[in-house]
């Protein structure tokens, strides 16, 4: 770890790199690096995160390297600035959440009053087979014939051999399986999404 600087020699730095001196910058860049970053991985607690973080940090300081006050002590000025940052992103991610969970709850009150509508879409066909094999077989059948193949009750009756009573009690128990499936399939897909898109 490079060892602090003197109080003089920090001023200098200070006001070197406030005209822009890259040498300035850089040391520092070196002076401080480590053990900011050792702060932010233990507040961020993932490595990425807290190098990303760190980056972010002397990107600012550069950036506004003319409002460095030479006179003020340069730690305090760089953990403020780490520590603006660590708010900013548990605020992003409590944001992200919000927006996530209200989604799905959209999702939801949406498809509990459609479902018709989503099971019929051609994109959504994939999921609705799978979570068709979590049905009993008649009941499978039955919601098959009526949902998909768009025969009559009347016709599947026939077909199956029960009730038209039955049939509506195996398509009701039907949909609302799968209301409940779907939900927890589309949950899952989103969060495979977000991981995927987190990692690109």
């Amino acid at each position: 770890m490079t060892p602090d600087l003197t109080p003089a020699t920090e001023k200098e730095i200070l006001e070197r790199l406030r005209e822009g001196d890259r040498a300035a910058f850089t040391r520092l860049y070196h002076t401080y690096k480590h053990r900011l970053g050792v702060n932010l991985k233990r507040l961020l607690r993932r490595d990425d995160l807290a190098e990303e973080a760190l980056q972010e940090l002397f990107m600012k300081v550069w950036i506004n390297h003319t409002q460095v006050d030479p006179d003020q002590p340069v730690k305090a000025y760089l953990y403020k600035i780490a520590e603006n940052l660590v708010a900013d992103h548990f605020r992003k991610a409590a944001r992200d959440q919000k927006v996530f969970q209200q989604f799905i709850q959209e999702y939801r009150e949406e498809e509990n009053n459609n479902i018709d509508a989503w099971i019929t879409r051609k994109e959504n066909r994939e999921l609705v087979f799978k979570a068709l094999e979590g049905l009993p077989p008649q009941r499978k059948n039955v919601f098959s014939l009526i949902k998909l193949e768009e025969k009559s009750y009347e016709e599947v009756s026939q077909m199956v051999g029960i009730s038209v009573n039955t049939i509506h009690d195996h398509v009701k128990k039907a949909n609302s399986f799968l209301k409940e499936h779907l939900n927890q399939d589309l949950l899952m897909l989103i969060l495979a999404a977000n991981i995927v898109h987190g990692l690109c």
